[in-house]
């Protein structure tokens, strides 16, 4: 898969979720498709509709592009 994409994997990096929050709606559509902010360790934050819990672990799978 990475040939087809042009890429080459480097590696892959840990990282524990530090906090989550509900996001807040503002709108019928936010109410309609709940989702999380996510903290991990290196002060990232994501938002997912996956609802993590501090102390759970993310990967970060790592390529690098090939021009």
């Amino acid at each position: 898969r990475e040939k087809d994409r042009g890429a080459t994997y480097v590696g892959r990096e840990k990282h524990v979720v530090t906090c989550v929050k509900r996001h807040i709606p503002r709108s019928v559509q936010d109410e309609m498709n709940l989702y999380y902010d996510v903290t991990i360790d290196d002060t990232t934050t994501f938002k997912t509709l996956k609802n993590y819990s501090v102390g759970d672990t993310v990967y970060y799978e790592i390529y690098k592009i090939n021009k």
